[in-house]
């Protein structure tokens, strides 16, 4: 039986600058090969994958597993005896995966979906608004449906701040003169969970809350083939224009 875990999806810029060998800032044209020889050049390797996994959509598995030192252990060696056991095994191995997901008709979005370590590889081509882009295509303002939020302030002596709420507020009872935000956790409704995402009633047991960053992701373990169902609807709400916005 496939495995169910929590994670995030993060949608890909399509260009990004970067300097050419004069140290000029060049824009950058930022498609799988691009990212391919990215990862590559920091020892993410690409996998074989099954040619029969889905006909809507392209992948491109990378994966890196490299060796590091456990600091902890020199730490905790001037009052351990030599030879114990929590001395031996210094060193210990990171893993991290990127797995890419393409439209095959789509011109240019590029989705990805990372484990372990590989979410540090996507930093310069991330779009650090979709996540927040998506929620708010699913909650209105007065909906109160807020649960927390982290913000970055443009004035006064604070630089930002994290709020938890002991109910549910909503983005306008939150709302702060020169702050934005950059990451919000809120509860989606049922209807949104059914009618949008294809969640079944036993699925909806598990939660319904969101987090909404520079990724999306739903608080619930899923299998892939549902990960890959959710970027289809991550697209589709992302050609959503303001007026088209959901309504619950």
């Amino acid at each position: 039986m496939a495995e169910t875990i929590q994670t995030a999806i993060f949608k890909l810029r399509q260009k990004i600058d970067e300097k050419d060998d004069n140290g000029s800032l060049k824009s950058r044209i930022v498609d799988l090969d691009y990212l391919q020889k990215s990862f590559y050049s920091n020892g993410y390797r690409l996998q074989k994958l099954k040619a029969d996994f889905s006909a809507k959509y392209e992948f491109r598995l990378f994966y890196k597993r490299w060796a590091t030192t456990v600091q902890w252990k020199q730490f905790l060696d001037v009052i351990v005896e030599p030879g114990e056991d929590i001395l031996k095994n210094e060193s210990s191995f990171n893993e991290g995966y990127i797995l890419l997901i393409k439209n095959k008709k789509a011109k240019s979005d590029i989705y990805s979906i990372t484990g372990g370590f590989g979410h540090m590889q996507l930093q310069d081509f991330c779009d650090y608004q979709f996540g927040l882009d998506i929620i708010s295509r699913l909650i209105k303002t007065n909906d109160k449906v807020l649960r927390a939020a982290k913000e970055r302030n443009f004035v006064g002596g604070v630089l930002g701040s994290v709020k938890f709420f002991r109910g549910e507020y909503n983005l306008n009872e939150n709302e702060s003169f020169g702050s934005f935000y950059q990451e919000l956790k809120a509860t989606l409704s049922n209807t949104v969970l059914k009618d949008t995402f294809k969640f079944s009633d036993e699925e909806l047991r598990s939660g319904n809350l969101c987090e909404a960053k520079s990724s999306f992701a739903l608080k619930k373990s899923i299998k892939l083939e549902k990960a890959v169902e959710l970027v289809g609807v991550l697209e589709m709400l992302s050609k959503l224009g303001i007026s088209e916005k959901l309504t619950t």
